[in-house]
């Protein structure tokens, strides 16, 4: 521990993240900056400061070493992640900006693309930045990396911790326009296990990003922090037309409806939704999502269902989509069961199709 007493986040445990703020000249109609740093970086804050920024340096000194724990915890309590979420709710409170913005480098790119994606920044800046936790090369051959995954893992392995999972099941108008940067060569596999794949994840998802692969060896920071900061003024106005862009996309995942047998008489549910799809939809762009509960002791195919390993889409069907206006229905027996709680997901959320109303009647269907 530095011997300067930086400000702290505490959680209810006594757990303390510190932290460097450094306030632009006009706090309010600033942008916000949160500077997360490397692994074996965690006893010195950045040292960027810019009167047009406020500029957050959060000092994450857990995990292997006390070197940092890619701003997540300690054996499989994310305790840290926590604790930086609500830094940055703090953080906005204090400076009554929500403009958001992350810059990190390599587990600090990690974290930069993971709370760029949880609170809807604008725009993220990732050097060298991991992208999956296990599984790699990088992870499971590097035995100083090993080390610092056995210190922050356990077993249980949330889907989230993998960035391009976390990217399909976050609504698509909290997407910020990601900037990467990776040298061409680095052990480990490196490119390919991390960069490519994450970039293929989002020309499949159609997020926006600048890629930049430069003719270098290893695992190193190409741009400094003062030259990253200078691509969010340089692209500001693509930024923006992306923030407003991102506005007009729909995601239904959170929206849930409940369809309900009482004062009705009737063993069978048909639901049925109205919607309009624009010129680029896939024929299986929309899923049917029910609650898992549901299912009680019957096989899913009672119900016409599957059921997904993914906890959050649960019970499932797909709903065809297609350009244009539409109505889709679907019969669901009932016999059992009172209520049915369901939403529509995106799931691939592209925002291609629109949900303009959701109507069920419950009817007797013969076995």
């Amino acid at each position: 521990m530095s011997d300067i007493d930086y400000p702290f986040i505490e959680d209810s445990q006594g757990r303390k993240l510190h932290y460097v703020l450094r306030l632009a000249t006009d706090p309010a109609n600033a942008r916000t900056v949160f500077i997360l740093h490397g692994q074996g970086f965690s006893m010195t804050p950045s040292g960027f400061k810019d009167s047009d920024w406020n500029v957050v340096c959060p000092l994450d000194r857990y995990g292997f070493d006390n070197a940092g724990s890619w701003f997540l915890g300690e054996k499989g309590d994310f305790f840290v992640k926590e604790l930086m979420l609500s830094l940055i709710n703090h953080i906005k409170r204090t400076t009554n900006s929500h403009r958001l913005y992350f810059w990190g480098s390599s587990m600090g790119g990690y974290a930069a693309i993971l709370f760029g994606l949880l609170c809807g920044a604008e725009a993220v800046f990732a050097n060298v930045p991991q992208i999956k936790l296990k599984n790699t090369e990088y992870t499971d051959d590097n035995l100083t990396i090993r080390k610092c995954m056995d210190a922050i893992l356990s077993k249980d392995f949330p889907h989230w911790l993998d960035l391009t999972s976390l990217l399909c099941n976050t609504e698509k108008n909290k997407y910020p326009v990601f900037f990467i940067t990776q040298t061409r060569f680095h052990a480990f596999n490196y490119l390919k296990e991390h960069i490519y794949y994450f970039i293929q994840k989002c020309d499949e998802l159609e997020a926006n990003y600048f890629l930049e692969i430069v003719p270098k060896t290893g695992h190193l920071m190409y741009r400094s922090v003062s030259d990253s900061i200078k691509y969010f003024d340089l692209y500001s106005e693509d930024i923006g037309n992306w923030v407003d862009k991102r506005k007009e996309y729909v995601n239904y995942k959170n929206d849930i409806f409940m369809a309900s047998k009482k004062n009705h008489d009737g063993n069978c549910i048909e639901i049925k939704l109205s919607l309009i799809s624009d010129d680029n939809v896939g024929d299986k762009d929309l899923l049917l999502s029910i609650n898992p509960n549901f299912l009680g002791e019957k096989h899913p195919s009672h119900y016409g269902l599957a059921l997904s390993p993914n906890p959050i889409i649960g019970l499932f069907k797909y709903i065809p989509t297609k350009p244009g206006k539409y109505d889709v229905s679907f019969e669901i027996p009932m016999d059992d069961y009172e209520d049915l709680e369901f939403s529509v997901k995106d799931f691939y959320p592209k925002g291609k199709t629109r949900v303009v109303n959701v109507t069920y009647k419950v009817f007797y269907k013969k076995s």
